[in-house]
C-alpha cells in the first residue's frame, strides 16, 4: 500500500508538490498575521513573567516572513509564477487567529491555541520534506529541514510558555477505598 502511495506521489509528483507548497503558503500567512495578532495583543499589556516577550514574537513572525520567501522560490523552481498560484487560507489558522483577537480570550488560552496551530505547522513541514524528497527535489528537502529547525525551537519556546501557564494543584484521590470494593 506504501508503495502505490509513493508510485502515485511520484508521477504525479510536481502536481502534489505545488498543491501542498500552496497549501504550506496560504498557512504561512494567516500564521503571519496571527503572530502580529499576538505581538499587538501582548504590546498593550504588562509583560508576563513566564510569557513570550515582545522581542521574542516579533523573532518567530519574521521566520515566518521567511518561510514565505522560501515557498515563493520553491513555486518558482517548479516553473510557476509564486504570485498566480492563490493558496487557500488555512481554516485552522483562521480560527486561531479569531481566539488570539478575542479580547474576552486569557492570553494562557491564546498561548495555548497557538501551540496547536504550531504542532500541526511543525507536522506539515516534516510531511513536506517526505515528499520534496519522494519527488525528487533533494536540495528543496534540505532547505525545508533547515526551516524545520526554527520551527522546532518555536514548537518548544510555545511549549514552554503554555506550560507555565499556573494550574491548580492535581486533586488528590484515594483509591484504597475502590480498590478494597
Amino acid at each position: 500500500m506504501a508503495k502505490i502511495a509513493i508510485d502515485v506521489i511520484t508521477r504525479q509528483g510536481p502536481t502534489v508538490l505545488l498543491e501542498q507548497l500552496a497549501d504550506r503558503l496560504g498557512f504561512v500567512r494567516t500564521s503571519v498575521r496571527l503572530y502580529a495578532a499576538l505581538i499587538s495583543r501582548i504590546a498593550d499589556q504588562e509583560p508576563v513573567e513566564c510569557g513570550p516577550t515582545y522581542g521574542e514574537l516579533l523573532s518567530i513572525q519574521l521566520d515566518e516572513l521567511r518561510r514565505l520567501e522560501l515557498l515563493c522560490e520553491a513555486i518558482a523552481g517548479l516553473g510557476v509564477d509564486p504570485l498566480e498560484v492563490v493558496p487557500a487560507d488555512n481554516l485552522e489558522a483562521l480560527a486561531v487567529l479569531e481566539i488570539v483577537m478575542d479580547p474576552q480570550v486569557s492570553l494562557p488560552q491564546a498561548l495555548q491555541a497557538i501551540l496547536n496551530i504550531e504542532i500541526t505547522n511543525n507536522n506539515s513541514w516534516r510531511m513536506l520534506i517526505s515528499l520534496a524528497q519522494a519527488t525528487g527535489h533533494r536540495e528543496l528537502a534540505v532547505r525545508i529541514y533547515e526551516t524545520l529547525r526554527d520551527e522546532d525551537r518555536h514548537l518548544a519556546r510555545m511549549r514552554s510558555w503554555s506550560i507555565q501557564e499556573p494550574r491548580l494543584p492535581a486533586p488528590r484521590l484515594d483509591l484504597e477505598p475502590l480498590a478494597a470494593s
